[in-house]
């Protein structure tokens, strides 16, 4: 399956002590993927969080760093992106 997964990269974190990295994964035709892999790295501090996406797509990666994040998805039988 040759699907490209969809999701905004650059996201920032909202400017608080901690704060949470939140997102849907879906595919090229706007469903959902449950189960993709979500890395999300901080481009100034190099600090790396990971999540899976729920039964729904959503993902939440709690207590990170604010700052500009660069976020990958895999998934198997997918593009990544």
């Amino acid at each position: 399956m040759g699907m490209v997964l969809l999701l905004t990269t650059g996201a920032w974190a909202q400017l608080a002590s901690q704060t949470a990295l939140v997102g849907t994964v879906t595919d090229s035709g706007g469903l959902v993927v449950p189960g993709a892999h979500v890395v999300a790295v901080n481009s100034g501090t190099k600090d790396t969080y990971e999540a899976t996406t729920s039964s729904d797509g959503n993902y939440n990666i709690q207590f990170v760093r604010p700052g500009k994040y660069d976020i990958a998805v895999t998934m198997a039988s997918f593009v990544p992106f």
